[in-house]
C-alpha cells in the first residue's frame, strides 16, 4: 500500500510539474497589446423609433443540464452531483413603432461573443441583430459555460452538448417571447436593498451600488406579461462547498414574483465586480432563499408606487469595439485551447457596449464584470437606469483603469481581468453610446 501511495505522490508531483511548464511556457512567449487595434470601435449602430404605444412578451425556457457536469466559479474539477432547482433562458421582448429589441437572461456564470453570436443568428429576420443581447446571471453553480473550471487548469471545463442547449434555449426563450408581443404598459419603479443582509462589496464596502431596478410590463386589463429586476451581486450564497445545480438567488427572487405576480421573471444583473457577493450568514439553501425573498419583498413593494408608461419613444445604440487583451494569462489559455474564443492580431478580441433608451428608462451596459466605481461612472443620468453586466459578452473583471498602478488592490481580479486599456475603451465607448441614446 505504501509503494502505490508513494507512486500516486510521484504521478501527481509530475502532472504538476508539466502544468506549471505549460503554463509557464504560454506566459513567457506571449506579448500582451500595449495600445488599441485601429479602428478599436466600429461606428455606432443607431435604431430609433418615434412615440407609439408599446408592445411587450416574455417567455422562459428551462436548460437545467441532464448530466452531472463540471460548474464554473471557484476551482478546477468540482462536478455537480445533482440539481436542487431548475436554470433557465429567460427573454423579455419589446417594441415600439417597427423597432423589436430583446434581452436574454442566462442562468450560467457567463456567455462569450461570439456564443452571442449564435443566438443573434437564429433570430435573423426577425429583428435588427444589435437589438438583441445575451447576458448572464453570473450563476456560480451552472456548468461551465466559459472553460475556466474543467478537470484542471489546463483542460477546457465546457460540455458542448451543454452548451448547445443553453444557446437553443436563449433562441428559443427570444423567439418565444416576439411571438407573445401585444400591447402593454410597462411600470418603471425602483427600491434600494437593505445595507445588511442581502449584498456587500468584500473590497471596497463603502462603494456598492444597492438600487433595485423593476420593470414590470402589464396588459392593459391588469394582466403579468413580465417583471424584471435588476441587481448588482454575485449569484454565490452557495459558495465553492456546493455542488448541486441552482440558480442561486435569482431564482428563489423570480419563482416568488411568478408565483405572486404571474407572468414571466427576469433577473438582470449590474456592476458586480471585486467583489460584491451575497451578505449571508452561512452558505445554505436557507440562506439563499432569504436573500431572493428579500429582494422580492422590495420589488413588489416598489411597484406599488411606479410609473406607468403606455406610449414611449426607443432608441437602441450598438457599439462592436476591439478590446486589448493585456492578460498574459488569457492569451496563454488561448494558445492552449483552454479559451474557444478567437483573438484577432494576437492578443485582442472583438466585444461590444450598448445602450437602450425607452421613455425616461435608460439601460447601459457592459461586457464582463465591472466593478462598482466603473459602473457608478458610466451609469447613465435618467429618472430609471442601469448598467448590465455580463451583457453580450464576459471579458472578466473592468478594474478601474488607475487601480493596475497598486498591485496591493485588486490581487485576485487582475488575475481574471482583461486589463487598463480595456476597462478605458469600455468607459469612453458606453459613455458615447448612453450621450447617443439620450440625444433627442
Amino acid at each position: 500500500m505504501k509503494k502505490w501511495l508513494k507512486r500516486l505522490g510521484v504521478v501527481a508531483l509530475v502532472l504538476v510539474l508539466i502544468i506549471g511548464v505549460v503554463l509557464a511556457l504560454a506566459w513567457w512567449t506571449t506579448n500582451p497589446p500595449t495600445g488599441f487595434l485601429e479602428p478599436e470601435a466600429d461606428p455606432e449602430v443607431v435604431h430609433r423609433a418615434p412615440e407609439a404605444p408599446i408592445l411587450a412578451g416574455a417567455a422562459a425556457v428551462e436548460v437545467t443540464p441532464t448530466s452531472n457536469l463540471f460548474l464554473g466559479g471557484f476551482g478546477h474539477a468540482r462536478r455537480a452531483t445533482g440539481v436542487h432547482d431548475p436554470l433557465y433562458a429567460r427573454a423579455l421582448a419589446l417594441q415600439v413603432g417597427d423597432l423589436r429589441a430583446v434581452l436574454v437572461a442566462v442562468d450560467v456564470i457567463g456567455i462569450s461573443a461570439h456564443h452571442a453570436g449564435y443566438v443573434r443568428r437564429r433570430l435573423e429576420g426577425k429583428l435588427h441583430p444589435e437589438c438583441l443581447l445575451v447576458c448572464a446571471t453570473h450563476d456560480h453553480s451552472a456548468p461551465d459555460t466559459l472553460g475556466l473550471w474543467g478537470s484542471s487548469p489546463l483542460s477546457s471545463g465546457i460540455d458542448q452538448a451543454f452548451l448547445d442547449r443553453v444557446l437553443d434555449g436563449a433562441a428559443r426563450a427570444a423567439e418565444k417571447a416576439l411571438e407573445g408581443l401585444r400591447p402593454a404598459v410597462l411600470r418603471l419603479s425602483k427600491t434600494r436593498a437593505p445595507d445588511q443582509g442581502v449584498s456587500k462589496n468584500k473590497r471596497d464596502p463603502d462603494v456598492i451600488d444597492r438600487e433595485v431596478l423593476v420593470i414590470a410590463a402589464d396588459e392593459p386589463s391588469g394582466k403579468p406579461i413580465a417583471t424584471t429586476v435588476v441587481f448588482a451581486c454575485h449569484p454565490e450564497v452557495l459558495f465553492g462547498g456546493n455542488t448541486l445545480v441552482t440558480a442561486d438567488f435569482p431564482g428563489v427572487l423570480l419563482a416568488r414574483l411568478e408565483k405572486e405576480r404571474g407572468g414571466t421573471g427576469v433577473f438582470l444583473n449590474g456592476p458586480l465586480g471585486g467583489m460584491v457577493t451575497p451578505d449571508v450568514k452561512a452558505h445554505t439553501f436557507d440562506e439563499m432563499e432569504r436573500v431572493g425573498n428579500t429582494l422580492a419583498d422590495g420589488a413588489i413593494a416598489a411597484m406599488s408606487s411606479s410609473v406607468a408608461l403606455e406610449r414611449a419613444d426607443m432608441v437602441w445604440v450598438h457599439r462592436s469595439i476591439t478590446v486589448p487583451v493585456q492578460n498574459r494569462l488569457y492569451i496563454g489559455l488561448r494558445k492552449i485551447g483552454v479559451f474557444d474564443r478567437p483573438f484577432e492580431g494576437g492578443g485582442y478580441i472583438k466585444s461590444e457596449v450598448n445602450a437602450l433608451r425607452l421613455g425616461p428608462l435608460v439601460l447601459a451596459t457592459v461586457p464582463g464584470e465591472a466593478l462598482p466605481r466603473v459602473g457608478f461612472d458610466v451609469k447613465p443620468a435618467a429618472p430609471f437606469s442601469a448598467v448590465l453586466g455580463l451583457a453580450g459578452d464576459e471579458l472578466g473583471y473592468l478594474i478601474p483603469e488607475e487601480a493596475f498602478a497598486d498591485p496591493s488592490r485588486y490581487s485576485y481580479e487582475k488575475t481574471v481581468s482583461p486589463g487598463p486599456l480595456a476597462t478605458r475603451l469600455i468607459e469612453r465607448t458606453v459613455r458615447e453610446a448612453v450621450a447617443r441614446a439620450s440625444a433627442p
